[in-house]
């Protein structure tokens, strides 16, 4: 604990800093909802529409969070953070100054998307994993906390500036308030080179990025950051539409499913509390066998029993919580700071690539059966799978060793 705090009294302004990015950085995502109404309204824009701008965003994060992690490796995080930040706040206020042709708002947003990558969770997480050891996990759980921090500020804050604004002068009001808040971020930023000293837990890995990503290890944090990913956002979309298509009412099942997210906070915050003391493994397993009991209990259950179902909410909640954060700690663990932001940069992309299938498929499986269990069984699967798949993992399988003794990792 004493070396946690020491951690927190040298790092304090990278921690906060990372935090406040984190929050700015899907603040996009989270006041969309609110507005898009009024931009319907205003533009004659069908809600589809208007709703694939954030199928752009998602597509340009997996394009470019490799791109950046590479970056973070070579001590280019400054510069990610001020470009990006930058880029995304005059793209902001863009979406409010612009003409309106379908084509140029689009662009746009490939110019937000594209601001948002660079200075997204790829670099905070970065971050926290080079200048944080005992208090590793803790730290990117407060960190990762930040898209539920913006989930709770940005539909508050918009829906306030719509009642007294139109939309329009609303995002140059999000645009302005980014470039300020991230300010901080420059003055507090720590000037990094390519060979600045990483921190000691899996700091030295002697293999090449290219031979990194052919290990075993890495194929298996894949399938976690795509295939489970993908199985968990399904779950957490369609969570209330499959509690009334088994006969739940409207509001009942958005108040249950209102508790993934209350889930996913308080596991995050419990499960990097606990990593940061114990293996990994064992708790990565039961994060990811949460969900599995919990969507197995649902598909049994048919949804009948309201305290089974807040019961699965709050399982499946932990996997959303714990999921990701596991992800970036434990490629921290394995990896190493060296190469952290390569590896992350391309599970992030795989991550958000996942973003998009879940969903789709869920919704394609409820086509063609009209119910959602096989989804529910398939999902389950998949999680039992990954819980298998990371308690294979050999603890900084990477440490010190040449890439011909990591590939049994």
């Amino acid at each position: 604990m004493g070396e946690a705090l020491r951690e927190w009294r040298v790092n304090w302004g990278i921690g906060i800093t990372s935090l406040v990015g984190a929050i700015i950085s899907v603040g996009h995502i989270f006041s969309l909802g609110i507005l898009m109404p009024m931009i319907e309204r205003d533009t004659g824009w069908s809600r589809s529409a208007v709703s694939a701008s954030l199928l752009v965003v998602a597509i340009v994060v997996a394009v470019f969070s490799p791109i950046v992690g590479r970056l973070v490796d070579k001590g280019r995080s400054r510069v990610c953070v001020l470009a990006g930040a930058t880029l995304y706040s005059i793209a902001l206020i863009m979406l409010g100054l612009v003409p309106l042709p379908y084509l140029v708002w689009m662009g746009v947003w490939v110019l937000v998307a594209t601001g948002a990558s660079a200075f997204t969770i790829t670099v905070w997480t970065a971050q926290i994993t080079r200048r944080f050891v005992a208090s590793r996990g803790l730290s990117l759980a407060i960190v990762m906390c930040g898209a539920g921090v913006a989930g709770f500020i940005y539909p508050v804050a918009a829906s306030a500036l719509l009642s007294i604004m139109s939309w329009r002068h609303v995002y140059v009001v999000l645009g302005m308030f980014a470039a300020v808040a991230t300010l901080p971020a420059f003055f507090l930023w720590v000037h990094e080179d390519a060979t600045s000293s990483p921190a000691p837990l899996g700091q030295m890995v002697t293999a090449s990025s290219g031979s990194v990503f052919k290990t075993l290890a890495f194929a298996k944090l894949a399938f976690i950051a795509l295939v489970l990913t993908s199985a968990l956002v399904g779950l957490q979309v369609h969570f209330a539409p499959a509690l009334m298509s088994m006969g739940s009412n409207s509001a009942a099942s958005a108040q249950v499913a209102s508790l993934l997210g209350i889930g996913a906070i308080v596991s995050r915050l419990v499960i990097g509390l606990i990593i940061d003391r114990k293996d990994y493994r064992p708790v990565g397993a039961a994060v990811f066998l949460a969900p599995a009991l919990g969507v197995f209990l649902l598909a049994y259950t048919a949804g009948v029993s309201s305290i089974v179902n807040i019961f699965v909410a709050l399982l499946i909640g932990a996997g959303l919580g714990g999921q990701a954060m596991l992800v970036a700690f434990v490629t921290g663990r394995i990896f190493g700071v060296a190469r952290f932001g390569s590896v992350w940069g391309v599970l992030i992309s795989l991550m958000s690539i996942a973003s998009g299938i879940g969903p789709v498929v869920a919704g394609e499986v409820f086509d063609r059966w009209h119910e959602y269990s096989f989804y529910l069984y398939g999902a389950g699967l998949i999680f039992v799978v990954s819980a298998l798949m990371i308690l294979s993992l050999r603890p900084e399988a990477l440490t010190g060793r040449v890439a011909s003794d990591l590939k049994s990792a």
